[in-house]
């Protein structure tokens, strides 16, 4: 994070503080709720560092929001259809969601067919780990348009 005239920055400042303030109180919600921060966190001023949440619950307002800020909730899923009763939690939203679902086994597109037909979307992204998450992945583009208005 930092002067976005810098080459070497990737993030650069949010407009005014509250809206920073913002996005720190929101993920000081969910870890006090029971989420945990895996990575970032960080702020100083208007500079909020990108930050991912895990174990977050779909009820908590960091997943069923728009929190318009530089931190993502992550929600586990043990099968398709618990997947799809997660999603069902977008309805507590006004945005449109873009599920991004990501698979540790070879043929997950079976099951998103049927998870997207049963969810008010337009699109998902599937993302497949041979072997699991293992950092060495490109798993998600956040240049990638994800959100609308219903």
């Amino acid at each position: 994070t930092g002067n976005p005239v810098d080459e070497s920055v990737q993030i650069g400042p949010m407009i005014r503080e509250p809206d920073a303030e913002r996005v720190s109180a929101w993920i000081e919600e969910a870890v006090g709720q029971g989420a945990r921060i895996v990575t970032g966190g960080d702020r100083e001023g208007t500079l909020h560092s990108p930050t991912l949440v895990a174990d977050v619950d779909p009820g908590m307002k960091i997943s069923c929001d728009e929190l318009f800020g530089p931190a993502v909730g992550l929600t586990r899923f043990n099968d398709i259809e618990q997947a799809i009763e997660i999603a069902q939690f977008d309805n507590l939203s006004v945005y449109f969601s873009h599920p991004v679902v990501f698979f540790t086994n070879r043929n997950p597109l079976f099951y998103c067919k049927g998870m997207d037909s049963r969810r008010n979307c337009k699109d998902m992204w599937v993302d497949i780990a041979e072997d699991g998450l293992n950092g060495n992945e490109k798993l998600y583009s956040l240049a990638t348009p994800s959100m609308g208005v219903r």
